[in-house]
């Protein structure tokens, strides 16, 4: 889980350049062209292409005009301390780190289907533009479908395509708790979290949260200086 991104291309070692599990949120469609590791930095970058084809996933959920970039992890981890160094994409588009899978709770042996969304961030979506959106999402648990989530949202003193910032996640077996810039702006009790999950990076677009983007500003790219992840007493 540790990336200073400074080779010539994104490590295949550790990353997939796309999503292998899942296309986009419609109507943008991840493409690998969108990845790219460039002057010590990994950019996903949004752009709007009227000439993509209109393609349809998932029943009727048609992708067409945008595309986006997705960079996943190759192995899946629990509990530590992560840590990114970002500057949010210039656009109503999101940027956007995570962590997801469906896998077995190391407490229960049970099947779960869980997600941790470190942030949601649209630099440019208007009333959005200083709102750090958190959430800890169960879609599944060897019990329900029903899916539940505990939501948070820090309003941040700065715009975050302004300047690079320091993001961290505390994901351990008691608390999870999200850091920017050293401070903590949220805390909440590890109800349900135990499962190895993947780490994501992606830009998604998300119209009837965040609004579309301006044409003007795109393309627009979500840069990453590095991932760093540590383990410790209370992350073990």
């Amino acid at each position: 889980m540790w990336d200073e991104f400074d080779n010539a291309k994104l490590d295949d070692k550790l990353w997939w350049d796309h999503n292998p599990s899942w296309y986009g949120r419609a109507p943008a469609r991840y493409l690998a062209r969108e990845v790219e590791v460039d002057d010590k930095e990994l950019k996903l970058t949004m752009t709007k292409d009227t000439s993509l084809p209109e393609e349809k996933f998932y029943g009727q959920t048609v992708y067409k005009d945008y595309s986006s970039g997705s960079v996943k992890s190759k192995k899946a981890t629990v509990y530590g301390y992560f840590e990114i160094s970002a500057q949010a994409m210039p656009s109503a588009a999101s940027s956007a780190w995570w962590f997801a899978a469906t896998s077995v709770d190391i407490k229960t042996g049970g099947r779960y289907k869980t997600e941790i969304d470190v942030f949601e961030i649209g630099a440019r979506s208007p009333k959005h533009e200083h709102a750090y959106n958190m959430n800890a999402h169960i879609f599944e648990t060897p019990e329900s479908k029903r899916h539940w989530n505990i939501g948070g949202t820090w309003k941040a003193p700065f715009k975050f395509d302004d300047a690079f910032h320091i993001y961290g996640l505390e994901w351990g077996p008691e608390h999870i708790r999200w850091y920017v810039d050293g401070s903590l702006v949220r805390s909440m009790k590890n109800t349900h979290w135990h499962m190895p999950m993947y780490m994501i990076f992606d830009s998604e677009t998300m119209f009837d949260w965040l609004g579309v983007p301006n044409d003007a500003d795109l393309p627009s790219t979500f840069r990453v200086k590095y991932v760093r992840a540590w383990k410790n007493e209370s992350t073990r």
